[in-house]
């Protein structure tokens, strides 16, 4: 048989590692890590960006130059003083909408099947 200091030094050992394998500090760590790790490989684009904000805005920013495309042809058609403000009616109201649509779609998009 072995040395009796031997044996408890690997009972020691054996200990130790099933403590370092139960340590949810440990378990934490590498899923955090794993998590940087696919952060850092991700490329920054144009469409990551904008799926970054809020619907809210996009169609705000949607409406808004919606508007600003009609004004413009409006305006051209049009050859008036109170064209032009009737133009800024126009994107005042595709800011509005926008900004009301962009509402509605965010609030769809809630989770609202969550168990609490």
């Amino acid at each position: 048989m072995g040395n009796p200091n031997d044996e408890l030094e690997r009972i020691k050992r054996i200990r130790d590692q099933q403590i370092s394998q139960r340590d949810p500090r440990m378990r934490d760590k590498a899923f955090y890590g794993q998590i940087s790790q696919r952060r850092r490989g991700r490329k920054l684009t144009f469409q990551s960006v904008i799926k970054d904000f809020q619907a809210k805005w996009l169609w705000m920013l949607l409406g808004g130059l919606i508007g600003a495309v009609v004004t413009v042809l409006f305006t051209w058609l049009i050859q008036a003083k109170w064209a032009e403000y009737i133009g800024y009616v126009i994107v005042f109201a595709g800011i509005v909408i926008g900004r009301l649509l962009g509402a509605v779609m965010d609030w769809r998009d809630d989770d609202w099947d969550k168990k609490y």
